[in-house]
């Protein structure tokens, strides 16, 4: 089993931009950093700084600039196809489409196209099954064996889970079979120790990191940033 990784970050750092904009290209170089380093976690530090960045809404909230960060990092890391289902609408993404296109950088490998159709994992979210049983909410409180992973077609899933949440499944050997449920944690074991990573809101700043907490066993990267550039 491969190791886990950790990556933190002050929220600080978003207040080195001067707008929503550069925010929103410092959340996409420490998600290129996580890429980089291959972390599975990565920790958003509010540390003591209480300056947030005036373009945010709700900029006088404490750990706003955190918040922000954590958002924009679940969006970015988020495969393109699932993002619609599973990240709602917020003001803190508005400049997500001035990023590089996708299609230009060696991103996040979960983050498959649908011609992509042997990769041995895919993520997925459960969608709905056509049911009679009246509209929307009354769907989503039974469970389903359909799956959208950015295919052209829905899959089948070995076992019934709530509709929208997100899962990371195992290809089968054959088409007639069911998707297995296999977990981030299998993807990442077989694909080199990398396979997204999870988001988590801190208190306390980076130099505090590894110190005590929930990923003390963890090796950790810190990261600085310096004029709107990831420093490791």
């Amino acid at each position: 089993m491969v190791g886990s990784r950790r990556l933190s970050v002050d929220s600080a750092c978003v207040s080195a931009a001067d707008s929503l904009e550069a925010a929103t290209r410092i959340a996409f170089e420490v998600a290129e950093a996580a890429m980089r380093f291959r972390v599975d976690t990565v920790v958003v530090h509010i540390g003591a700084s209480k300056e947030s960045g005036s373009f945010l809404r709700g900029a006088d909230e404490r750990g706003r600039n955190a918040t922000f960060l954590a958002r924009v990092l679940q969006y970015l890391e988020t495969p393109p196809c699932l993002r619609r289902a599973l990240v709602p609408v917020h003001a803190d993404l508005a400049m997500v489409g001035s990023l590089p296109p996708e299609s230009r950088v060696e991103f996040m490998p979960h983050h498959l196209r649908a011609h992509r159709e042997e990769a041995p994992f895919r993520d997925g979210v459960v969608v709905a099954e056509e049911t009679n049983r009246g509209g929307d909410a009354e769907k989503k409180k039974h469970k389903s064996t359909l799956a959208n992973v950015g295919l052209e077609r829905l899959v089948r899933i070995d076992r019934a889970v709530r509709p929208g949440v997100r899962v990371t499944l195992a290809a089968p050997s054959e088409e007639s079979k069911p998707w297995r449920v296999a977990g981030g944690a299998e993807a990442r074991d077989r694909n080199g120790g990398f396979w997204g990573f999870d988001v988590f809101v801190a208190e306390g700043g980076v130099p505090d990191a590894g110190r005590e907490g929930a990923w003390h066993e963890s090796e950790t990267v810190k990261v600085r940033i310096d004029d709107v550039r990831v420093v490791v």
